[in-house]
């Protein structure tokens, strides 16, 4: 991030002519303080920038930073968005729109848990004329963000059309899908999802965790055996071995106690 920060500022310097002694030596004093981690002071003086009535152009880039700054170093989440929130309001400038806007939407999304925002921002960013070139990723958000919501109806009938049209995120639908019918206690689908997940996915620790849960399903379906061989195919390969091991106990004693 802070290599990233560093770029902008250096790109900033060269593209723009037009700005003062005063307003060079805020922007280098800025990414000092981005270099020494002191991300307060970089935001109050990127603020002062602002103050000095700046080009378009530098105001976007130093607004996007300050809500950057915001967002992924002081925690401030609704500050980022309103930082965010003025750069799309500022300029007409597609770019901008989206980048803007894939920030507000993450922020809903995995730090303020509003999910009917996020919803609402990547409906918007898939409603473009043009399609973008992360369009699939807003759609994989949208049905991530519906399935938070308990909504599982739309969020299986997104996962589904994803899967179906083949886009990018086809793999990591199934396991979500999977993931959703085991929540809704339909075992059989859910080991369906899980086993096709795992015929296509190259994550092994996705595929482990998987594993666990088809076994898991299996033992749901009294089907011990099969939910015996699974959990067992498991051992030296899950995370926590003494959750496996109680499940492996769990199910042996269950088939020793039909036996009798």
């Amino acid at each position: 991030m802070k290599k990233k920060l560093t770029n902008f500022l250096l790109l900033l310097i060269m593209v723009s002519c037009s700005y003062s002694t005063g307003l060079y030596e805020d922007i280098l004093k800025a990414q000092e303080f981005i270099k020494s981690n002191e991300y307060s002071k970089a935001s109050s003086l990127y603020e002062r920038i602002l103050d000095k009535n700046p080009s378009s152009e530098i105001k976007n880039k130093v607004l996007f930073q300050l809500g950057e700054i915001n967002y992924k170093h002081l925690g401030q989440f609704k500050k980022a968005i309103n930082y965010f929130s003025i750069v799309i309001k500022n300029t007409n400038d597609v770019l901008w729109h989206v980048k803007a806007s894939e920030k507000i939407a993450d922020i809903y999304m995995n730090n303020i848990k509003d999910y009917n925002e996020a919803i609402n921002i990547y409906s918007k960013l898939m409603s473009f004329e043009k399609k973008l070139a992360k369009s699939d990723f807003y759609n994989f958000q949208k049905a991530k963000a519906f399935t938070e919501l308990k909504n599982y109806k739309t969020a299986i009938k997104i996962y589904s059309e994803i899967i179906n049209n083949k886009e990018e995120f086809s793999k990591d639908a199934l396991n979500e899908l999977a993931k959703i019918y085991f929540v809704k206690r339909k075992w059989k689908l859910a080991i369906k999802y899980w086993k096709s997940f795992n015929k296509v996915s190259k994550n092994n620790n996705k595929k482990i965790i998987a594993t666990y849960f088809i076994a898991n399903s299996y033992e749901n379906l009294d089907l011990l055996e099969k939910s015996y061989e699974t959990y067992s195919s498991l051992i030296g390969k899950y995370p926590n071995q003494e959750i496996l091991n109680a499940r492996l106990e769990s199910v042996y004693q269950r088939r020793v106690d039909r036996k009798r």
